[in-house]
């Protein structure tokens, strides 16, 4: 008779190993297979398929059995244990089950041997709207244009600047590093830039800042009025951005002129709204008007996400 554990969520070839020997020493079983998708046990007697889910369960991978009969395949479901340290701190690709007992378990070898192991990548994720939701403030062909190909440009930089870094280490090669390390910071903040000006946007957006932001603001700034009015005059003046942060330092929202990406950001800064004023972001709307775009911009700023941002700093630093 053979028993047949699906496994509910990707696992590694530790995960495999871990279940397969959990089940070995229950009583009847005469042979285990462990792969990534499932685990077989052949079992003398329906007896051993009652203590299956338990054996399972006990190496901390929560098994329950997802129903029963009196055939000789009986699929029990594995889910992860709910304690499973690597899974609070990692997401996929990192395995959610191999470290699950306590965080002494996840020792610095082992995370030195997982991230030795998967190669630093990053990746442009889709708008969080449709092309054309912020139209008529901002067109689709513009934001078309912006994500795809020139914040996509900024992710590929990235990668191919973080490949040029491995590689030179691993050779033993420094001659290109100080410019990769240049293009590191460039385009890693361009991405990260980017990607917050897509979501502090939205088709709902349009109202002035609410709740603990709102009132920071105020005692920062002396009012909305006056935070905007600055904010406005760092867009029109910089090259790059306008960033309204949470300086960790000072613990202080502040306004401040970015410009190249890189340029002008305050150390220990944590950005909480952006506005990307390069030219590509409006001539094709605008041309020279700038103004006009600040303008719209503030027609689609949704201030859920820097009110978040706001939040997360505060519960770090004060």
């Amino acid at each position: 008779m053979r028993q047949t554990i699906p496994v509910a969520e990707r696992r590694c070839e530790h995960c495999a190993a871990s279940v397969g020997g959990a089940l070995k020493p229950v009583a009847g079983v005469t042979a285990v297979g462990a792969g990534h998708e499932a685990a077989t046990a052949r079992v003398e007697d329906r007896a051993s398929i009652d203590d299956l889910p338990a054996a399972v369960d006990d190496a901390g991978y929560g098994a329950s059995v997802q129903f029963a009969s009196d055939i000789a395949v009986e699929p029990i479901l594995i889910t992860p244990s709910s304690g499973c340290f690597c899974n609070r701190l990692f997401s996929p690709p990192f395995c959610g089950s191999c470290y699950h007992t306590t965080p002494q378990a996840l020792t610095a070898f082992h995370l030195y041997r997982l991230l030795e192991e998967i190669p630093m990548s990053y990746e442009l994720d889709p708008l969080p709207y449709e092309y054309d939701a912020l139209e008529p403030h901002l067109d689709e062909q513009v934001l078309t244009w912006h994500h795809d190909t020139h914040h996509q440009g900024y992710v590929d930089g990235w990668n191919s600047a973080e490949e040029t870094l491995a590689e030179n280490r691993e050779n033993h090669d420094f001659g290109s590093s100080a410019g990769a390390i240049r293009n590191v910071t460039h385009n890693s903040s361009g991405h990260i830039l980017h990607d917050l000006f897509w979501q502090n946007m939205s088709p709902e957006g349009g109202d002035e800042p609410s709740g603990d932001l709102a009132d920071r603001i105020a005692e920062d700034f002396g009012s909305y009025e006056a935070w905007k009015g600055e904010f406005e005059a760092a867009a029109g003046d910089a090259s790059g951005w306008a960033l309204l942060v949470y300086d960790t330092f000072s613990n202080q929202l502040r306004n401040v002129v970015v410009d190249n990406h890189d340029e002008g950001a305050v150390w220990g800064g944590h950005p909480v709204l952006a506005l990307d004023v390069w030219e590509h972001s409006y001539y094709h709307d605008y041309g020279p008007a700038r103004g006009d775009f600040v303008d719209n911009f503030f027609e689609v700023v949704d201030w859920d996400e820097p009110s978040a941002r706001y939040q997360q700093a505060v519960e770090l630093f004060e």
